[in-house]
């Protein structure tokens, strides 16, 4: 169901992605997707709004563009997990778990962010221990290096706990030390 504040490039955006992400059901790495035409008619929009959808998923690195070869479902790595211990402050320059991760320094990489307050789904909420529903700030990042889009991250913090705060705005992004760092300086102790 179509978010009615939502504009018609960013629901087009959210359903492919979740049809590149649905596995089996969806699209699936390699898969080309329908052509400008094609998307434009079955989403009932002009293709620059098509162009824009293809834009942002592009820049969160599922798809690419070849000239005269149409757009494709990008291969994805195999995800790797990391201990959450790395997270763990360290001394000296500023850093995040992406810079440490990747040995970068702090202006070495790109960070593309958005940020929206969405309503708790079931399964988020029970992750918070909240009531569905419960306003949440959701934080949506695409960090690059050397302009290649390397990872991606969804995180959710209460709106409660960061609304009219720096946290809330993407403008302080990035933030030496990460979320942990963030909901620290709001006097939350993460464990």
């Amino acid at each position: 169901m179509a978010r009615t504040d939502e504009a018609g490039y960013v629901r087009i955006a959210r359903e492919l992605r979740d049809r590149i992400t649905a596995g089996a059901d969806g699209y699936r790495p390699g898969d080309q997707l329908p052509t400008l035409p094609e998307l434009s008619a079955a989403y009932r929009v002009s293709e620059p709004a098509v162009r824009q959808a293809l834009r942002i998923l592009r820049e969160e690195g599922l798809i690419e563009t070849r000239a005269r070869a149409g757009t494709r479902v990008r291969e994805r790595p195999p995800i790797h997990r990391l201990q959450a211990d790395r997270y763990r402050r360290a001394a000296g320059a500023p850093s995040t778990p992406y810079t440490r991760d990747q040995g970068i320094g702090w202006s070495e990489y790109r960070l593309d962010k958005r940020f929206e307050r969405v309503a708790a789904s079931v399964e988020v909420a029970a992750l918070f221990e909240v009531e569905p529903g419960e306003l949440l700030l959701a934080r949506h990042f695409v960090f690059y290096s050397n302009d290649v889009p390397t990872q991606m991250s969804t995180s959710y913090v209460r709106w409660s706990d960061v609304a009219g705060t720096p946290v809330a705005d993407p403008i302080n992004e990035p933030w030496p030390g990460g979320t942990r760092a963030q909901l620290e300086s709001l006097g939350y102790r993460v464990v």
